[in-house]
């Protein structure tokens, strides 16, 4: 690996780009969220004495234990004695007056399907697409949309596993099932790309490489010229890359765009660490239209 001396850069642009594990929390937020409205008082709950009805509960015991409990009961969040669990499309519209465009949002990721009654995703679709005139009006009440129910639905195939990834990934950003590279398998593989676990075996040799972004910093050499050194994730393991001056002045500014990226370089081993050094860097989805309309 070329050697030069570096200085700590004050850089804002500074950044991590792992979106699709970044993200994860949000969607576990989110499910939080419903699940919220899934909350069953248990039978051998009862509200605590003195209490407002749905304050709080505690399980069925001595009065004196409400005393030891206050402490762990304020932390508990109120539970209402009403919820409970939704029981299909129709009965989450009904209870809770969602916009159409949250709830195609909800069944393109997966967040209804156990309430949908045998109903496929595209059923689901239909279903709210043929009502959604009925509530365009801020000023509509939840219970209009019920005025303009279909007589029927239309037998609908379920979409396959490709099309329901891809739709969650128009979402949500990222997927959760699997790897946001299986996406992209089907453009992967028109070139013959080396696996980050395969590096080791081509020290010296120049490779091409594909995957995700996930964190890239950008640095100064002491003569004050702008590098970067970079993290790509291609589904199997890490590639370490390093951009040089000249390479980065060229071709840093794709890294802002939306990945996958496929680049080129020489893999080089120091003190055990092996990395990537890109003389080549593109987005995966303009290469795969350049070599399309080529053949």
């Amino acid at each position: 690996m070329k050697r030069m001396r570096l200085r700590n850069s004050t850089d804002p642009q500074q950044r991590s780009y792992h979106r699709y594990a970044g993200t994860l929390g949000e969607h576990s937020e989110l499910r939080i969220r419903l699940r919220q409205h899934d909350t069953v008082p248990r039978h051998d709950q009862r509200p605590l004495g003195g209490c407002d009805e749905g304050s709080g509960f505690f399980e069925g015991g001595p009065a004196d234990r409400r005393t030891d409990q206050a402490s762990h009961l304020s932390a508990r969040p109120p539970v209402r004695p009403s919820a409970r669990p939704f029981t299909s499309l129709v009965d989450l519209r009904a209870r809770t007056g969602l916009h159409p465009s949250d709830l195609r949002a909800l069944i393109k990721v997966g967040a209804l399907d156990t309430i949908a009654g045998g109903w496929t995703r595209p059923m689901l679709l239909w279903l709210v697409d043929s009502t959604a005139d009925c509530v365009r009006d801020p000023a509509d009440r939840p219970g209009d949309w019920f005025d303009h129910l279909p007589p029927t639905v239309p037998v609908l195939r379920e979409y396959d596993l490709d099309r329901r990834r891809r739709e969650a990934h128009g979402a949500l950003g990222f997927i959760t099932d699997a790897h946001p590279m299986e996406l992209h398998a089907e453009a992967l593989r028109r070139f013959r790309l080396c696996r980050s676990t395969e590096l080791h075996r081509h020290v010296g040799s120049h490779v091409l490489a594909a995957g995700m972004l996930t964190t890239a910093k950008p640095v100064h050499t002491l003569k004050d010229e702008p590098m970067e050194f970079a993290t790509f994730d291609d589904g199997h393991g890490l590639i370490e890359a390093v951009l040089f001056p000249d390479v980065y002045r060229e071709r840093g500014h794709v890294l802002f765009d939306q990945g996958p990226f496929i680049f080129r370089g020489k893999v080089e081993e120091e003190f055990g660490a092996v990395t990537v050094t890109i003389t080549k860097l593109d987005r995966l989805e303009r290469v795969s239209r350049r070599t399309g309309a080529s053949r």
